[in-house]
């Protein structure tokens, strides 16, 4: 009994998502159009499925393989940025302290302050 009410617990989840999604009406209605479409075409349906069957997993390899390209683009894209900021923020701070020890205003390595042209 405890397997039974633990798989119709498992099994209630993605019917209650579907349902969620979809109606049961609508859901009811396109079953019979594709049921009546089947009994009606039965040449046509036995040509469609296996295509529809067959194309998947290529269909969603590549459409996994696209997803993971434009995912990949994009973060490198934020790495390359992020690293020539980077680089030109730290060359723009280069820049500012070789000038100040080229000038003689401060010690290369010293945190600021005072002049240190003064005479001992």
């Amino acid at each position: 009994m405890a397997v039974q009410s633990r798989t119709s617990a498992l099994l209630a989840y993605p019917i209650a998502l579907v349902n969620a999604v979809i109606s049961p009406s609508t859901r009811q209605n396109a079953y019979d159009a594709v049921f009546t479409f089947a009994k009606e075409q039965p040449l046509l349906t036995s040509f469609i499925i296996p295509h529809i069957i067959l194309s998947f997993l290529p269909l969603a390899l590549f459409l996994s393989f696209a997803l993971g390209t434009i995912i990949l683009s994009f973060i490198v894209a934020l790495l390359f940025s992020l690293f020539w900021v980077g680089v030109a923020l730290g060359a723009g701070g280069l820049c500012v302290d070789l000038g100040d020890y080229v000038l003689g205003c401060r010690e290369v390595g010293s945190t600021g302050g005072a002049a240190v042209n003064s005479v001992n």
